[in-house]
């Protein structure tokens, strides 16, 4: 069985992907990756996997260049020879599954990882880009032997109101799965302040601004915390925060800003409360990864955040772009160290049950082989039934 991932980012493969594509090879399958020839190739080559370099590049708005990434990617399927494509992102799915029915590869698996900024955005420009998206997907997101995989309900839904995929070829898989040993649970540190951490890309629909409002409302009340931004810039981004906006934030004691961090177990066992008031996520990974660490979460009520966060149960859902119900929930949980306990555990619970890295390859594997030409049937893990809370801040 001869397998090839195709994505545009090969940094991005190896920290939410590879793990599925590890499981490949240990059941003796062939694995290549196809993906621009940026940091993470080499990781890609030294894990066993065969590497293509590829010109596909996120968000680059070309005519010319993209029938061009087409063109491409049929000649590498041509030369490869698939059993099986497993496609990830819009950009490599849309160009892939065009080209896949091209070079007559028999099975497409496609990873929507989340709708982003094109399917947020109202600006004239992005409704402008998402109306073609739609009309070119309508056209190309046909292969006959096809699944499209998505990490929650509403974005599955979506696909399919839009007449971009279908109920009987689409299925959700709760994410690229957590590794729970890289995150071990930990107690909480005995901080003077507790440590109320937001740790994303610094872009507006992550909901920073209202992270910083709800801070400084919190910071006037006398609430004693630390309220922590943790990610790196992402200037290329249409939703990107200018550096110098959030310096301001810093000079004026609102926040503190870690910056980019890879040591990111280390980062969420310091803090007291990890937050993600984002606008919508595909799925919250870094909700996961706290959650495994044993802290309480906050999260917005939104798609790819409240299948993570069960409200009353592992944390609290506030509503979306609103500083005031963040900072309500903020305020409740740095007040109350046993619910944070209690939340915690909660967390590790559940994500142990249903994120962990070995249910979802579980998942994934057996998508692969319902579509794939061995027609090899692995089970599904069957997922609890949690009891929540009904009704978020």
């Amino acid at each position: 069985m001869r397998k090839l991932f195709v994505i545009n980012n090969p940094a991005f493969f190896i920290q939410q992907h590879a793990g599925v594509a590890d499981a490949c090879l240990r059941r003796g399958e062939e694995v290549h990756v196809a993906a621009p020839d940026w940091p993470g190739a080499e990781q890609i080559q030294e894990r066993g996997f065969f590497f293509h370099p590829i010109g596909l590049r996120r968000g680059r708005v070309n005519p010319l260049s993209e029938l061009r990434s087409i063109g491409e990617l049929v000649a590498l399927y041509r030369n490869v020879k698939p059993d099986l494509v497993h496609q990830v992102t819009l950009k490599p799915i849309l160009f892939g599954t065009l080209a896949a029915r091209l070079a007559k590869v028999p099975a497409v698996v496609n990873s929507n990882t989340g709708l982003g900024y094109l399917f947020i955005d109202e600006s004239p420009l992005t409704r402008l880009m998402r109306g073609a998206f739609e009309t070119s997907g309508r056209l190309s997101l046909r292969h006959p032997n096809q699944v499209d995989l998505f990490l929650n309900p509403d974005d599955r839904q979506e696909f399919v109101t839009r007449g971009l995929t279908t109920w009987e070829r689409s299925i959700v898989i709760t994410g690229p799965g957590v590794e729970s040993d890289a995150f071990p649970y930990a107690p909480e540190p005995a901080e003077a302040e507790p440590i109320v951490l937001l740790p994303a890309r610094v872009l507006s629909h992550k909901g920073i601004r209202e992270f910083v409002e709800a801070a400084k409302v919190l910071r006037s009340e006398g609430v004693r915390a630390r309220f922590v931004l943790a990610g790196e810039f992402d200037s290329g981004n249409h939703a990107a925060i200018p550096e110098e906006e959030v310096r301001s934030w810093v000079d004026r004691g609102y926040i503190e800003y870690w910056g980019h961090r890879t040591d990111m177990s280390a980062v969420l066992q310091r803090c007291a409360v990890c937050v993600l008031p984002s606008y919508r996520e595909g799925l919250g990974r870094v909700l996961v990864e706290a959650a495994l660490t044993g802290r309480a979460l906050i999260a917005a009520n939104v798609p790819g955040c409240r299948e993570v966060v069960r409200h009353g149960f592992n944390g609290l859902l506030v509503r979306p772009a609103d500083a005031g119900s963040l900072a309500t929930a903020i305020r409740r949980l740095v007040g109350d160290r046993q619910l944070r306990d209690r939340f915690g555990a909660a967390g590790r619970l559940l994500a142990e049950q249903q994120f962990s890295l070995d249910v979802i390859v579980d998942q994934t594997l057996a998508v692969h082989d319902r579509v794939s030409a061995s027609r090899r049937i692995y089970p599904v893990a069957v997922r609890p039934v949690l009891e929540t809370e009904a009704d978020p801040l």
